[in-house]
């Protein structure tokens, strides 16, 4: 600012110079330049945008409103909340209003609605603000259509595994209540009959009739261990250790092979039920491998949580093979290392001769997605 410097006396007619005040205003010119970009973000930016007041008028929305909801700016600007909310009536707008000006940020999800009548759904997040004596709502909304639509696909899923694992129950339960109970009796019926025959049939038929029993016996055992795979025995979570259990105790009855678990709580909730399900076939398989194969007398299936993310590992005592020989001719490990590539597990077999076997089985931590 400028001004004349005159004599003494005011009167202005001798003008001595010219004097002036010089404002900074490096600060003032900063704070406008970040409100222009600030602005210019938010008139740009990939989300919806509101400024909404008291009444719930709107009075302000960016390019991304306008473009998704198919109205001009002037149109949207003569609305109120209701009329883009097919969810939302006015009568709600008081309680709503007196929430967010208690917590200053709400997180919700309803619908609006175009100018083409469509309906989508989306996410809002909305705040609290006070600026100069007047209150507004500052609003993001962000569509979420393609959120609900993966969501309804794991779901379904979800839905789809349930029914299946239901499936594998009740074929379980057939077996057992039918087919078991049926050879159970034939089996009391064969005993009976060798308790009734005289010493002479006992020496020409007997031991015909025992090696009837006994094959009896094992298809039983068979049964059993075939009903240990397809019951999942409620794998949710910490249920998956009593199911490993249950199985065990199922597949080492009757057999010198004893088998100690040491499962990780942690671990067990890092897993989903797909993969529990998984898991536990594959710690059937090996297990009976080491009793059958591998003759072992000690077994033990440890499941823990590392740095890279879970590892299964099944070792045992017994008599051990070469991995290469077998390729292709038995001992299930094709199916096992299937069954890790289908859930994006990593499947390794280490044995040798007279030295025993071990498998593991790893889940890294991008593959493995339990509910925490």
């Amino acid at each position: 600012m400028k001004f004349p410097v005159c004599g003494a006396d005011g009167s202005g007619d001798s003008v001595w110079g010219i004097g002036g005040i010089v404002t900074d205003i490096t600060l003032r010119k900063r704070a406008e330049g970040a409100l222009r970009l600030t602005q210019w973000a938010v008139d740009r930016g990939a989300d919806m945008a509101f400024w909404i007041d008291h009444s719930a008028r709107i009075l302000y929305v960016n390019d991304a409103t306008c473009q998704r909801l198919g109205y001009s700016r002037d149109e949207l600007l003569a609305m109120t909340v209701p009329d883009l909310d097919p969810d939302y009536q006015l009568s709600r707008w008081t309680q709503h209003w007196d929430d967010l000006r208690e917590e200053k940020r709400l997180r919700y999800e309803t619908s609006h609605r175009t100018k083409s009548g469509e309906i989508f759904p989306v996410e809002i997040v909305a705040n609290h603000v006070a600026f100069e004596g007047q209150e507004y709502n500052f609003a993001f909304s962000r569509d979420i259509t393609d959120r609900k639509r993966a969501e309804e696909v794991l779901h379904q899923r979800e839905r789809d595994l349930r029914t299946a694992i239901e499936e594998r129950e009740r074929i379980s339960q057939d077996l057992h209540d039918g087919i078991l109970q049926s050879l159970f009796v034939v089996g009391l019926g064969l005993e009976a009959s060798k308790s009734v025959m005289s010493p002479k049939s006992r020496k020409t038929a007997g031991l015909t009739l025992d090696q009837a029993i006994d094959q009896l016996n094992h298809v039983m055992h068979e049964i059993r261990s075939f009903i240990a795979g397809l019951g999942s025995s409620r794998l949710e979570g910490r249920d998956l250790p009593t199911a490993l259990q249950h199985m065990l105790d199922s597949l080492t009855q009757h057999q010198a092979t004893r088998v100690r678990l040491a499962i990780e709580d942690r671990a067990v909730q890092a897993v989903s039920v797909d993969q529990s399900l998984h898991l536990l076939l594959v710690i059937q398989e090996a297990v009976s491998n080491c009793i059958k194969h591998g003759h072992a007398k000690e077994a033990t299936v440890s499941l823990k949580m590392l740095k890279h993310g879970v590892r299964l590992s099944i070792r045992d005592n017994g008599r051990g093979f070469n991995p290469e020989a077998v390729k292709g001719a038995g001992h299930g490990l094709g199916n096992m290392a299937a069954r890790a590539q289908k859930i994006g597990g990593r499947f390794t077999v280490l044995s040798k001769v007279n030295e025993g076997a071990r498998i593991v089985f790893d889940l890294p931590n991008e593959a493995s997605h339990g509910r925490h």
